[in-house]
């Protein structure tokens, strides 16, 4: 090419030019958050879990879209030594923990709006009737896994007897007396 001399474009460049343009500048509006802000905004974002082992801490305060029971302690996945769920088993069940006064309330749904135990609404001889409240946001993932709730029972029950324990609207499951393992007492499937 010499001085003075222009190039010559073909006419799929003259067409091909602006259209990059236009889809990169479309690309870069939608990336801009609302109100132009250009600092990112940290979401934590769940850790899927093929297993139904316990978390090693409470997710309640750490799960996308939960909240913590009173205590803040319900965490993903089963009670310690409880390994698997029997195939008849329906979409909750009760036992009892380690600890004296607590109970283990385990209900399957959704990982980022569980349905958790929060407490002890009742109490008779014999009879244990746990609330059950469902937390998270707006908007709920469609998987099915465990969620464990540890709730405190009242004084007058104590672990060496059985009980019938009512979980919610679910149902109510019996419970045996505390026999130094975890035993979990299951809904019967529907």
């Amino acid at each position: 090419m010499t001085v003075g001399s222009t190039a010559r474009r073909s006419p799929g460049s003259r067409v091909l030019v602006p259209l990059i343009a236009a889809v990169l500048g479309a690309l870069l509006t939608a990336c801009t958050p609302p109100g132009g802000e250009s600092e990112p905004t940290p979401t934590p974002s769940p850790t899927p879990s093929a297993s139904t082992a316990p978390s090693p801490e409470p997710s309640g305060e750490q799960s996308t879209g939960g909240s913590a029971t009173p205590t803040g302690q319900f965490f993903r996945g089963l009670p310690p030594g409880v390994e698997s769920v029997p195939g008849s088993a329906g979409q909750a069940g009760a036992g009892w923990s380690d600890a004296e006064r607590q109970l283990f309330v385990v209900t399957f749904g959704s990982s980022t709006c569980p349905l958790v135990g929060v407490g002890v609404t009742g109490s008779e001889e014999g009879l244990l009737t746990v609330e059950l409240v469902e937390t998270g946001g707006d908007i709920c993932t469609t998987d099915i896994v465990p969620t464990t709730s540890v709730v405190e029972v009242p004084g007058s029950v104590s672990r060496d007897d059985g009980i019938v324990v009512v979980l919610g609207d679910l149902g109510e499951v019996s419970l045996p007396a505390w026999d130094g393992a975890t035993v979990m007492a299951w809904l019967p499937n529907a």
